[in-house]
């Protein structure tokens, strides 16, 4: 298993860190100004945060009884985005500075969120081919009131390094909200995080992560590099259309007779 704290640039260890620190700011760079959600106060990440920080302070240690460890598997199926997204951010308020916390890590985790809510019907069909173990939901969603829900409130994180090419290649905003680098390195460390800690089942290669990003620019391309996610996936065999080999006709004319060459005797000279 990586060493997730050896994942990130020594410059920009640090910490603790108020896991509060920056959203604002954040919220502001991310949504130019626009009050979504009716401020940065009312967005779903904070409201989960703060609830995060709370439940942080009384948590107790995994259980390691029988049963135990099937049962935390369930629980973190449950738990939606948001909730997951909150736990990463507590957990790096942990391990970074506070300048790389809230210029970077907080406004990564927003666009990252965002990104996901964009891809979010592509991510509902491609989820409905998912094991049902892996897709566990808890309650009634607003889908199944027909109702069209923000991809984060509703599902679980299983699914959230699949849009991690299309963070970094499409999405990435090109105003300076966030660092290409900055972007790349924790991508790489969030998806990381959530394979270690059992949020999801696919893990990212930080080699394709780097290729894609060198194929992201510009980001207007229209090309897209593959995904940089390991799956475990069979894959059908190509399909090999059978060609016929034409062979020349076969000739059914006669064979010419081939010339012969005769031996001629010489008469003797006369002595």
């Amino acid at each position: 298993m990586p060493d997730l704290d050896q994942l990130l640039p020594e410059f920009v260890r640090g910490g603790p860190t108020d896991a509060l620190l920056g959203f604002e700011e954040a919220y502001t760079a991310v949504y130019k100004g626009e009050k979504r959600y009716g401020g940065f106060l009312q967005h779903p990440l904070y409201v989960e945060l703060k609830k995060a920080q709370g439940k942080k302070a009384g948590a107790e240690a995994p259980s390691t009884k029988p049963g135990a460890i099937k049962a935390e598997f369930i629980m973190k199926r449950q738990k939606k985005c948001d909730e997951v997204f909150a736990e990463y951010l507590l957990y790096a308020s942990e391990i970074v500075n506070a300048d790389y916390y809230k210029d970077g890590v907080t406004k990564f985790v927003l666009l990252y969120r965002e990104c996901l809510n964009h891809f979010g019907t592509r991510l509902s069909e491609e989820r409905k081919k998912l094991p049902e173990v892996l897709t566990i939901q808890q309650g009634t969603t607003k889908a199944d009131l027909g109702v069209k829900p923000e991809y984060c409130l509703e599902n679980n994180a299983e699914q959230a390094p699949d849009i991690s090419n299309e963070f970094m290649g499409m999405y990435l905003p090109r105003d300076g909200a966030l660092r290409p680098e900055d972007a790349k390195q924790l991508t790489y460390h969030f998806c990381t995080w959530l394979f270690v800690n059992g949020y999801t089942c696919s893990m990212v290669s930080l080699a394709q992560k780097e290729r894609a990003l060198s194929l992201a620019s510009p980001l207007s391309q229209p090309q897209t590099p593959a995904l940089a996610v390991a799956q475990m996936q069979v894959q059908p065999p190509a399909k090999i259309e059978s060609q016929s080999m034409s062979l020349p006709p076969v000739s059914t004319a006669p064979a010419q007779s081939l010339p012969t060459a005769k031996a001629q005797i010489q008469p003797a000279q006369k002595q």
